[in-house]
């Protein structure tokens, strides 16, 4: 018995002993991550020393975050997880404060006693339907309508309020402009808008709109959509940026054709408007729109390209575009006074611009016809730097070959005025699929002077043609990338 007991002791051991060589031996295997550098175009000492982290997964269930550090002898280091349950990760949520736009209810309420606006038109053409007939017609704005309507949203931290409007639809009775909680209480705000921004509508905008008479005399089904075509048009839709204690927003004061809209009917003219936000007796966030106020006169004849507030809430980042030429407003978020107004570069109009990438101490511009243009922020405020091609042409061959997303990731290195770009690489079949595979651009005054792909080892093996099985990306913050 004892000699069966000894043996038996002794098979346990040396399980655990092959267990745990095992382990050693292949456990170890999940953590070594190769990356295997293909320089493209370039000088590859150009981005020597740069550290690029990277966090993948497979499936949601695997994990991998990877630093590599270029060089000759690059290094590379990996943390690996595993989660039984499917893990996710999510990027942090930005509010959107408070927007404002014109805004078409295309529809009807049959029952509603004093139509109102476009639903006005409907009604008419409604009483002109037949039984089973549907009638559409093309109608002037103007007709119906003397300012834009709008729509107001609000996007704030612990917030209750959610939209602006008009409704017209609650137990079928005709109950006018409100705002409404979540709880359906009407604050009244919504008229301090509409009294507000009083813009007049273009006398030539049109309309389409349909309606379909039911065989018994009832609403069978509206709606509609722009005019012909032909006419010009206004769309009001504001950019927006949360200060401290109060929301900021501008919009541009053109029309679809690039007429100038009469904004001579706002209280306290055309600008950078500002409503202040506070946390009220019940705890949640809450608006003071009686206190909204136009902070920082602008020239509505000036296109309005982008508008953005520091991560320090400390400045207003206004970009226009003014007789050609893209400038960049900065504005002190408190006191309202301008700081600076800088010239950045040529550009056709305010469509020029696709992307705008804000860091902290710099700021990339990515131009719809494949230009970039660099401002970095220095001791005496921001300056501009340079303008140059995206990518560069080899042959045959463009590198990047895609355009710049808003993932990628980038830095500036202040002293020898040269830019970092990096993002990862879309799998064979296209699209959104992004893969443990990434790319680095550097660039100066005198354009791209290094690209290089950087292939991992996770990307080997899975099936490349379903995006649920190859090592991908995860969804939130995935690369970054700086000098050394």
């Amino acid at each position: 018995m004892r000699k069966t007991f000894v043996l038996t002791l002794c098979f346990a051991v040396l399980s655990v002993v092959c267990i745990c060589l095992a382990y050693g031996e292949f456990v170890p295997k999940h953590d070594e991550v190769v990356i295997t550098q293909n320089v493209l175009y370039g000088d590859p000492t150009e981005a020597e020393g740069v550290t690029v982290e990277l966090s993948t997964h497979y499936n949601y269930h695997l994990f991998w975050d990877t630093e590599y550090v270029v060089g000759k002898e690059p290094k590379t280091e990996t943390e690996y997880d595993f989660s039984a349950k499917e893990k996710y990760s999510h990027g942090d949520f930005e509010y959107r404060g408070i927007q404002v736009f014109s805004n078409f209810e295309f529809g009807m309420n049959l029952n509603n006693p004093d139509p109102r606006g476009i639903e006005k038109a409907y009604h008419e053409l409604f009483e002109q339907a037949e039984p089973g007939q549907e009638l559409e017609k093309e109608i002037y704005l103007a007709d119906y309508c003397e300012y834009y309507p709008l729509r107001m949203e609000i996007d704030l931290e612990n917030c209750p309020l959610h939209w602006v409007h008009n409704v017209y639809e609650r137990d079928d009775v005709s109950i006018g402009p409100q705002i409404l909680h979540y709880d359906g209480r009407n604050t009244g705000y919504f008229e301090v808008f509409e009294d507000y921004f009083r813009i007049p509508v273009l006398d030539e905008e049109t309309l389409q709109i349909h309606v379909r008479k039911g065989i018994n005399g009832g609403i069978n089904g509206s709606g509609g959509g722009w005019g012909s075509g032909d006419s010009d048009r206004f769309d009001m839709y504001s950019l927006t940026a949360i200060g401290n204690d109060n929301c900021f927003f501008v919009f541009d004061a053109h029309s679809f054709e690039g007429k100038v809209m009469d904004m001579s009917l706002l209280p306290d003219g055309y600008g950078i408007f500002a409503i202040p936000y506070f946390i009220n007796e019940e705890g949640t966030t809450d608006i003071d729109p009686y206190s909204l106020d136009m902070i920082y006169e602008l020239d509505p004849e000036h296109w309005i390209s982008n508008f953005f507030i520091t991560d320090d809430k400390s400045k207003l980042l206004l970009f226009t575009v003014e007789n050609g030429m893209l400038m960049l407003t900065v504005v002190d978020a408190q006191s309202y006074e301008k700081l600076q107004k800088t010239e950045i570069c040529a550009v056709e109009d305010y469509n020029h611009i696709y992307d705008y990438h804000v860091h902290d101490d710099f700021i990339v511009i990515s131009h719809s016809d494949g230009l970039l243009s660099v401002i970095s922020l220095e001791d005496g405020g921001y300056e501009y730097q340079f303008t140059v091609k995206r990518g560069v042409d080899v042959g045959d061959t463009v590198y990047p070959v895609d355009y710049l997303k808003i993932t990628a990731d980038m830095d500036y290195d202040h002293e020898s005025d040269k830019l970092l770009i990096a993002d990862s690489m879309e799998n064979q079949t296209g699209g959104w699929n992004m893969t443990a595979d990434f790319y680095l651009s550097v660039y100066d005054e005198t354009g791209m002077t290094y690209h290089g792909t950087y292939t991992s080892s996770l990307t080997t093996g899975g099936r490349s043609d379903d995006y649920d099985y190859f090592v991908r990306n995860t969804d939130a913050e995935y690369i970054s990338a700086q000098f050394n």
